[in-house]
């Protein structure tokens, strides 16, 4: 088990750099806010398997993680994270958060449907302060089905 965990934190690192799917951040007072959404392809099966993920050319997946800033360094911090996809005719669907933690490592996994070369804008709260408002992370992205 400890292996498909590594597996997966070795994928969400090594395919956060490259251009098909990109790793991108935004800063929102102390913490910053990770999110990248992918086609669940590029799971290992056991990797999919152990995280209850659908791996399907017509599933993808969102990881949101969360930082806060401590003095020169960061740390994984918790939050609850919620958030929708909404495709071009304006049809929404919710994707349900699970929270993953890894060591150190806390980060949040959802599942969503796609048609292939679909558009997808996604809308996801992330609040890790439960005294004040989340803060909005949203994005677009096209899916390919492999």
């Amino acid at each position: 088990m400890r292996e498909m965990i590594r597996g997966l934190f070795l994928l969400i690192i090594v395919t956060s750099s490259s251009l098909v799917f990109a790793e991108q951040v935004e800063t929102r007072g102390d913490y910053k806010i990770h999110y990248s959404a992918f086609s669940s392809t590029v799971l290992k099966p056991e990797i999919s398997s152990h995280y209850q993920l659908v791996r399907s050319r017509f599933q993808g997946v969102i990881n949101i993680a969360v930082l806060k800033a401590e003095g020169k360094s960061s740390k994984a911090h918790t939050a609850v994270v919620n958030g929708t996809t909404r495709n071009l005719l304006g049809q929404t669907q919710k994707v349900q958060f699970k929270e993953i933690r890894e060591g150190d490592a806390i980060y949040y996994l959802g599942s969503f449907r796609f048609n292939n070369q679909e558009i997808l804008t996604f809308d996801v709260k992330v609040q890790p302060d439960p005294n004040k408002a989340p803060y909005t992370v949203k994005f677009q992205k096209k899916f390919y089905a492999d």
